[in-house]
């Protein structure tokens, strides 16, 4: 079981056995996949890419979930208002959050800035 914002750490064995790799969390506890998205950005994440592109499935290892947000702002009742902001990557985390609390009593705002 896991929450929006917790990460997990990944290995890819046909890469290499030692070498894990934190990554967010980016489906919700309530489907019925675990999803992560992983942006190409240094030579162990292009290794998978090419290989993800190579083969219809990847094998891995996985640990985990660690973390979370400090403060819940989607149960709390003190909170009406939530402004999330995020850039690149991070957008995953909040469009997480969203989808659990659809219905929520909340008004939530959501900025975020695509990469550039």
């Amino acid at each position: 079981d896991y929450n929006p914002s917790q990460y997990v750490y990944i290995a890819i064995p046909e890469l290499s056995r030692f070498e894990w790799h934190p990554f967010s969390l980016s489906s919700a506890p309530h489907q019925s996949k675990v999803s992560m998205h992983i942006r190409v950005a240094g030579n162990w994440t292009k290794a998978l890419h090419e290989l993800a592109f190579k083969k219809s499935t990847v094998p891995f290892m996985m640990e985990g979930p660690y973390g979370n947000f400090g403060v819940d702002v989607m149960s709390d009742k003190r909170y009406k208002v939530a402004l999330l902001i995020s850039g690149g990557i991070g957008c995953k985390l909040f469009q997480t959050s969203l989808i659990l609390h659809v219905s929520s009593q909340i008004l939530i705002h959501f900025l975020f800035s695509p990469q550039q």
